[in-house]
């Protein structure tokens, strides 16, 4: 099993609003056949951060399904609207 975990830091005001994009990428991935991520929220820490876990059966399956993704101009601008709400660290 492979497993992937993305961390986002979202400002205030913004948590629901990147929820529900990141829904939106799990209801692409299920309309093609995959299964969406699953969203993670800390009970303790920072209060202000989502983590999204994608299950593959193995690497070759982690490598397919992100091609796939990043080829789908629909998947690629929802990211980019996710990318414009979270907080960057430079």
């Amino acid at each position: 099993m492979y497993r992937q975990q993305i961390f986002h830091l979202i400002p205030y005001g913004r948590f629901e609003e990147v929820v529900d994009l990141c829904e939106q990428l799990n209801a692409i991935i299920e309309r093609r056949g995959g299964t969406g991520g699953t969203l993670w929220i800390p009970t303790v820490g920072q209060q202000n951060q989502l983590v999204v876990e994608f299950v593959f059966e193995n690497l070759a399956g982690f490598s397919a399904g992100r091609a796939a993704s990043n080829s789908d101009p629909e998947w690629t601008g929802l990211v980019r609207k996710i990318c414009a709400k979270i907080e960057r660290r430079d």
